[in-house]
Order: structure tokens, then sequence, then C-alpha cells
């Protein structure tokens, strides 16, 4: 008698480009996007979208489509108009070390002389608990600081901002 064989399916198996995959793809980006001046936004984009597929862990069933998704929402949000600064003064993927010793990740913290901003980008739908991470975010590191602190969330795939109240 044989015995049987059981066989799983990895999930990095699965080609879809799923809202998670948007948002490792789009982070990578994101971490490699430095805007080099006005009127290069395109071109900074599409430099910091090829790094990030050449590093993307994940198989993509159609990557130029992948890119191209992920390219348009980066150049929506590269041309807001507080993004230029937020970018050159900010600090990608912050750690900061909350009162119970946990590491969280700020996806951009930006401080300068009056305030801190921290920054979350988001892909797929809106949810209560991203408010609540970004204003953890903002408490730990205006606590950090001693500055008041501003919360944003980036939602890219809906290409929208939104201010995050204390």
């Amino acid at each position: 008698r044989l015995a049987r064989l059981k066989i799983y399916r990895s999930v990095l198996q699965k080609p879809a480009f799923t809202p998670e995959r948007r948002g490792i793809l789009a982070h990578l980006c994101l971490e490699n996007l430095h805007l080099s001046g006005p009127g290069r936004e395109e071109e900074d984009v599409t430099r910091a979208v090829a790094h990030a597929m050449r590093l993307f862990p994940l198989p993509l069933e159609n990557p130029e489509a992948a890119a191209e998704a992920v390219r348009e929402a980066l150049l929506w949000f590269v041309r807001q108009p507080e993004t230029p600064r937020l970018l050159r003064l900010g600090l990608r993927e912050q750690g900061i070390i909350d009162a119970s010793g946990n590491r969280l990740r700020a996806d951009l913290l930006v401080p300068d002389e009056h305030e801190v901003v921290a920054l979350d980008y988001k892909t797929g739908r809106p949810d209560p608990a991203h408010e609540r991470q970004v204003r953890t975010y903002m408490t730990l590191a205006g606590t950090v600081l001693g500055k008041s602190a501003r919360g944003v969330l980036v939602y890219l795939d809906e290409r929208r901002i939104v201010e995050v109240a204390p």
C-alpha cells in the first residue's frame, strides 16, 4: 500500500497583484524614491519603480501592468504640493520603540523646526485601524522629539490624502 501524498500550495505561487502585493511593491518604491528636482518626477518615479521591481520578492502574473499601476499612483503622490518637502526632509521606514518595548516602524517621519509629521502609505481600502496606527506614531514621535505632531495617511489606490486628528 502506498502512502498518500498531500500537496500544499504555497501562497508565493499565486501571481495575482493583490492589495497586499501592491502595498509591498509601493513601499519598496517609496523607500527608494528620491526626487531630483521640479519637472523630473516621471524620471524619478520610473527609476524607483524599476529598482523596486528588481527587488520584489513575489511572482507576478503581469509585472509590466503591476509596475505601471504603482508608477501611476506614485506620480499622483509626488505631484501633491507638500510631497517634495516631505520626501526631502523625511526619515523613511523609521523605527520607534513604544513604552512596552515594541518596535514600530513609520513609513515616513518628517521632523522640522515646528512639528513632526507621521506619514503612512496604504493600498487597498481605508480602515479605522490605519488612523489608530498613525496616532500611535504621532504620540511617540512627538514625545521623543518634544514637538507637536501631525498625522497623514496616503491612500495610493484611492489617490487620497487624509489628515489624522490627534
